[in-house]
């Protein structure tokens, strides 16, 4: 019987992945130099996993900026790209659907807690999530399973009687490893990737209702 619903943000709730690496690539293109998908799909549901300033400082034949100017041109890029955003195709539907049938919703990202607490606030659906936990010098990012295990601590329900929704390997890996049913929601930049591990890949939420994925899960 599940007691918890628990949703990545990044590429599930919101599409974050997609301006992240279009600014990237708008990046690289001032500098002569390529950023290709298969390079970037590493970064996806993690932290670390790829410097992209060290990437392209190795390809290019122009003298960078400093890395902090770098990465504020790039969030420059991305704000204007995600400021109008809205939620993903069947965020809001599930997350009334969930609320409504009293299962305990919570989030678990590598995004920082900053991150996600301004976009779930500007998204207008902060209220709907009971935990909320991004990456900081405790929780270490996916594929570790940490995220995973502290949203089930804050919700106080058992790993087993919860089930994440993910995008990515990373993600997926890390809510097995925590002992998590998973659904794989894939987009354009994940579509390509091993979402094996997932116990049930879905192309939208508003193609299938709460409902419908709980008796598959079950």
């Amino acid at each position: 019987m599940f007691e918890a619903v628990i949703f990545d943000f990044d590429g599930v709730v919101l599409n974050t992945e997609e301006p992240e690496f279009l600014a990237w690539q708008q990046i690289y293109k001032q500098y002569g130099s390529d950023l290709s998908l298969n390079e970037w799909q590493i970064t996806i549901g993690t932290r670390k996993a790829f410097d992209p300033y060290s990437d392209l400082k190795s390809k290019t034949t122009y003298e960078l900026p400093d890395i902090e100017e770098i990465y504020q041109k790039k969030r420059t890029i991305v704000t204007e790209l995600l400021e109008s955003q809205k939620p993903m195709d069947g965020v809001l539907e599930w997350l009334k659907d969930a609320n409504e049938k009293g299962l305990k919703i919570g989030m678990a990202s590598s995004s920082s807690q900053a991150w996600l607490e301004h976009h779930l606030t500007r998204l207008n659906i902060r209220h709907y999530f009971s935990a909320v936990v991004g990456y900081s010098t405790l929780v270490r990012p996916k594929p570790y399973p940490d995220s995973y295990l502290k949203a089930c601590e804050i919700l106080k329900v058992k790993p087993q009687n919860a089930f994440a929704i993910e995008d990515s390997t990373h993600g997926i890996k890390a809510a097995k490893l925590a002992g998590l049913k998973v659904i794989a929601v894939p987009h354009k930049l994940t579509q390509d990737t091993d979402l094996s591990e997932a116990d049930l890949i879905v192309d939208s939420l508003a193609k299938y209702s709460l409902s419908q994925v709980i008796s598959l899960l079950s």
